[in-house]
């Protein structure tokens, strides 16, 4: 593998963003992800109608204030349509057998992608070199020497044996989540205590939230004159929106799952997919029961996003002040573009590319 002038650590919506403005620039890189497929904290499940379709097990929504999204959409020839909320809105209370049913349009309606979120990945992964993309790559160490960043990486060859190899960069991009960047370089000597000590009081957005997408073959719910949103006092799901890819096919609920990723850790996940779906037919109706598929993403699994101090945490928004350090290491040839890193839409999909463009310009302008 050659050497180049920037290396890329992290895949997901940030690390394809950077590659991508970095292409445009004509500056050579690399960039490494753990996991095997691109998209970090985007994921998708192939609609069974079409295989550019997903639905999403991460991020959903695109806000009507989150501009850089919007025009990054447009620029990969993908649309927005609004969140479907027509009809009424379900709420499900404790001691309370049967759901109230009430009419409340929200007075923001949030859009999502069509082809769902991890479309805007395959679009971003099908436009870059992919000579330059390197998935189930993980990083080891980051260590300056001789004025040059040297990355250990281990990776398995097709025959399934582990090889180890060493990279040289002028710069790198961290485009990874806080904690994620202080657990697997702790140990570095451009790593401060004081950097150590904020990056691990960021929480990662949403990284200890699981999701359960379950499809259905008609909506039936849009049917009976209902939104396909509930919110509920009783669980195991505690917020439930429609999740369908059109008004024509791919139709699907998802909710957000209520108990604590600590808690979560023991349930076994049949169990809690069997409880949510009892849930959904309380909710909904017996309907519910007739379901195509069903999937559960727990994100606080995920090793390669959340960490136990995200597992044990009340969910807060990440904020983050590396003002001094940020400076120092930039002079270095360190960029931090991870979505938390952002000054604004911190953690969202809007953050990451935020903290993209703060990165580039600093890079540009050193």
């Amino acid at each position: 593998m050659e050497d180049v002038e920037v290396s890329i650590v992290g895949g997901g919506l940030a690390g394809l963003y950077a590659a991508s403005l970095l292409e445009q620039r004509n500056i050579s890189y690399h960039l490494f992800d753990t996991k095997p497929v691109f998209g970090g904290r985007i994921a998708g499940i192939p609609s069974a109608m079409s295989n550019t379709q997903f639905f999403d097990l991460g991020p959903t929504w695109v806000f009507s204030h989150h501009k850089s999204m919007q025009k990054l959409v447009q620029q990969n020839g993908l649309t927005l349509f609004p969140q479907y909320t027509t009809g009424d809105v379900l709420y499900q209370f404790e001691n309370i057998k049967e759901p109230r049913r009430i009419s409340s349009p929200p007075s923001s309606i949030p859009h999502r992608i069509s082809g769902g979120i991890y479309a805007l990945i395959c679009s971003m992964v099908n436009k870059l070199n992919s000579q330059s993309l390197h998935a189930a790559h993980c990083v080891n160490s980051i260590k300056k020497i001789g004025g040059q960043w040297q990355l250990l990486i281990t990776h398995r060859n097709p025959e399934g044996k582990r090889i180890e190899e060493q990279i040289s960069s002028k710069y790198v991009f961290l485009a990874m989540p806080p904690r994620i960047i202080a657990r697997d370089f702790s140990r570095e000597k451009w790593m401060s205590q004081a950097l150590l000590s904020q990056l691990n009081h960021s929480q990662t957005w949403m990284s200890a939230q699981a999701k359960l997408i379950i499809t259905y073959p008609s909506p039936f719910w849009r049917e009976r004159g209902l939104s396909g949103q509930a919110f509920s006092q009783v669980g195991p799901l505690v917020e439930v929106h429609d999740a369908s890819c059109s008004d024509a096919e791919g139709f699907a609920l998802f909710g957000f799952i209520g108990i604590p990723a600590t808690q979560r850790i023991r349930e076994i996940p049949k169990e809690l997919k069997q409880a949510c779906i009892k849930q959904l037919a309380a909710i909904f109706g017996q309907d519910a029961y007739r379901f195509e598929k069903c999937y559960l993403k727990d994100w606080a699994k995920d090793l390669d996003v959340c960490t136990g101090h995200d597992q044990s945490e009340g969910a807060r928004h990440p904020q983050i002040s590396i003002g001094e350090a940020k400076h120092t290491l930039g002079e270095q040839g360190i960029y931090f573009t991870g979505s938390e890193f952002a000054n604004t839409g911190a953690g969202y999909l809007e953050g990451a590319i935020v903290a993209v463009d703060e990165a580039i310009t600093a890079f540009e302008n050193r």
